[in-house]
């Protein structure tokens, strides 16, 4: 199996938590909340979990 692509890093956890807040499409929201709970540490499949995503949805989104 690969090795999970790096996430950007031009954007920390607490900036991608400021721009899901305002999101109006709840999906992309979701997805900013994932990618930084991935930032902050969380294993990827915990933090797309959390979010309501599946581990492959994070993943495309990195």
């Amino acid at each position: 199996m690969p090795a999970p692509s790096s996430i950007r890093t031009d954007h920390d956890a607490a900036e991608l938590r400021r721009l899901a807040r305002r999101e109006h499409d709840g999906r992309v929201s979701a997805r900013l909340l994932a990618l930084a709970d991935a930032l902050d540490g969380l294993p990827r499949e915990e933090a797309a979990r959390l979010a309501g995503l599946t581990g492959q949805t994070l993943g495309d989104r990195v």
